[in-house]
């Protein structure tokens, strides 16, 4: 007796494709008995198996039943840890039957249950598979209904992976799905050029956002959305290239079609930032970004979202940086400083220590918006007392 998951339906159902697609370097996660470790070893393509699980048990059931076969390395783990003992560190193959049932259909066995919703195990391998898979490799999961497909879609979706629908089986009270997942163009141009540990961030209206490593740097990719028909990508490319000339933004590090990779910006969130600031930090804050801003003017770019910079500015000691540049255009009417102005009219009870007259800081604005000269500019900070 063993309490490594017995073969059922969804073992059957993904051994089938397992002895259709595995090929090279395989990794079983999650190998419970070692069914999918045996049959991708049964094959000529394949010339090493590493099958992990997180339970000792499991791994000396399937040790004990795999000893003939010398292909497979067994590890003891959760997914893709014991890989760093593991002479190969990218796999052709991964194959995946994850415990993908809700917690709250009462199963306590974690071989059987994902997470609270079904799917949270597997979001986690999904989330950390492309530093594992091979630029031209393939992953073979498979899920049930009740794990909800639409949010597990959204999932590969989002980590820059694509999949096929390979088989699917109606049970009593559940539909099997047996998807194929392989790496997207952008993720595989990614691959070449050293991107590692991509991790989600944001979803924009037209973009999507990473925190990744470089080298040694912490990096910024923003990719275009699948699902968007128009492509952000080289406008805000260009803008980031006109500003990051001027001190104003993050530099772009690399581009292609479809993405770009900057500088990762760090530091805590204006809106966050501003709940633990002094007066004096506030007016050092104010002053800086108005310059910022009249810089921008003066570029004739408009970020349009200097009235709810919450999220846009971020403040790491005595530096401030500035983010997201998605809406970012060239214009003769830029409104940067004005836009800012509204912000400090809007917020100014929270701004602490500073003090607005409404009527004098539109005068003023709508005096600075009739030429952009700097003593017009000067007008405002005074006004201020910045």
């Amino acid at each position: 007796m063993t309490t490594a998951y017995e073969p059922r339906e969804d073992s059957y159902l993904l051994a089938h494709q397992v002895r259709k697609y595995a090929r090279g370097n395989v990794l079983d996660l999650g190998t419970g008995t070692g069914i999918q470790a045996r049959e991708a070893a049964n094959k000529k393509t394949v010339t090493h198996v590493a099958a992990i699980d997180l339970n000792p048990e499991a791994i000396a059931y399937a040790k004990k039943h795999s000893h003939v076969n010398h292909k497979i390395e067994f590890f003891t783990g959760d997914l893709f840890e014991p890989v760093k003992k593991c002479r190969i560190k990218q796999f052709d193959t991964i194959i995946f039957n994850p415990p993908y049932l809700p917690a709250d259909h009462g199963v306590k066995d974690v071989a059987l249950h994902g997470g609270k919703h079904g799917w949270e195990t597997l979001e986690r391998a999904l989330n950390a598979v492309n530093d594992y898979l091979a630029p031209n490799g393939r992953m073979l999961i498979v899920f049930s209904s009740l794990t909800n497909k639409e949010k597990v879609d959204a999932i590969i979706t989002k980590n820059l992976l694509m999949f096929k629908l390979l088989n699917t089986i109606n049970l009593f009270y559940e539909k099997l799905y047996v998807y194929l997942i392989q790496k997207s163009a952008v993720a595989r141009a990614l691959d070449n050029k050293g991107v590692q540990h991509l991790t989600f961030l944001a979803r924009g209206t037209r973009k999507l956002v990473y925190k990744a490593r470089l080298g040694r740097k912490q990096v910024v990719v923003k990719v275009k959305r699948p699902d968007s028909t128009a492509n952000p990508i080289p406008r805000e490319v260009k803008m980031l290239k006109l500003l990051s000339a001027k001190k104003l933004s993050a530099r772009v590090l690399s581009q292609g079609k479809d993405y770009f990779i900057t500088e990762y910006v760090s530091g805590q969130f204006l809106k966050d930032w501003i709940k633990i600031a002094t007066p004096q930090e506030v007016k050092w804050l104010l002053q800086k970004v108005f310059d910022w801003c009249y810089q921008m003017d003066k570029l004739n770019i408009s970020k349009e979202e200097m009235h709810r910079p919450w999220k846009h500015v971020l403040i790491n000691g005595k530096k401030i940086g500035m983010i997201d540049f998605e809406r970012a255009h060239h214009t003769n009417d830029p409104k940067n400083v004005s836009q800012f102005v509204q912000f400090v009219m809007n917020y100014a009870k929270i701004l602490k220590g500073i003090t607005v007259n409404r009527v004098k800081m539109i005068e003023k604005t709508k005096e600075y918006k009739k030429t952009f000269e700097k003593k017009e500019f000067a007008k405002i900070l005074k006004e201020l007392n910045l």
